[in-house]
């Protein structure tokens, strides 16, 4: 994906429809906008932090130094409406990993060692939440940047069972976790599966959906 393709990759939540909100992880006192050749990453005051991410691949900014022009920027697209705490997400707490990992009995599927207990705690499965990330990488020599997909990251329920979807781009490959709230730790659904293109889902049925054509298919 380029920047303009993985910028607009999806404008609205796909729980709860909402318009998504834009957040530069590391740095979440700089704005981003979208302008007409590209991305604008600036901070509030004149003559502060400027970044042009130019559609064409290349990149602009201030004339004064700052580190940032060179650090690889990971942005973060998600929904406010879903995540009551936004910027605790457990990705950007702890990278990739959630900490010390479990593994779970899988409905002949084979196992998975990606979720944490930490996962498939009650009150963490009832929370919601809905976000997709990447990165972009500067090379201040030549003026240019690289563009990388990262993380999509869906966690939905309806008071009886649960989803959890997390596609890594980086694995090239999709976690699923599936249960009811009533369900022990054996009866929890846990699947590692080649990453799902999710991007023609606009809703939690259709990707619901989606996942049971994967099953049967595996």
């Amino acid at each position: 994906m380029n920047l303009k393709e993985v910028f607009t990759y999806r404008d609205k939540c796909l729980i709860c429809n909402k318009e998504l909100k834009v957040f530069i992880n590391d740095y979440p006192q700089l704005i981003l906008s979208l302008h007409e050749n590209g991305i604008k990453i600036s901070s509030s005051h004149n003559k502060g932090i400027l970044i042009l991410f130019n559609f064409d691949g290349t990149f602009e900014t201030g004339r004064r130094k700052y580190g940032v022009y060179k650090d690889t920027l990971n942005i973060i697209k998600g929904c406010t409406n879903c995540n009551y705490c936004f910027n605790q997400l457990p990705e950007y707490n702890n990278a990739i990993n959630f900490g010390g990992t479990i593994k779970f009995k899988t409905r002949g599927i084979g196992y998975s060692s990606y979720f944490s207990a930490i996962e498939n705690n009650l009150t963490n499965l009832k929370n919601k939440h809905y976000y997709y990330s990447f990165n972009i990488a500067p090379d201040s020599t030549n003026k240019t940047y690289a563009v990388s997909a990262y993380r999509e990251s869906i966690k939905f329920n309806d008071n009886i069972s649960f989803w959890t979807i997390e596609n890594s781009q980086t694995l090239k490959t999709s976690y699923i976790t599936h249960g009811k709230f009533s369900d022990t730790i054996e009866q929890i659904l846990n699947l590692e599966l080649p990453i799902m293109n999710l991007s023609n889902i606009q809703t939690t049925d259709q990707l619901i959906s989606k996942i049971k054509t994967y099953i049967t298919m595996s």
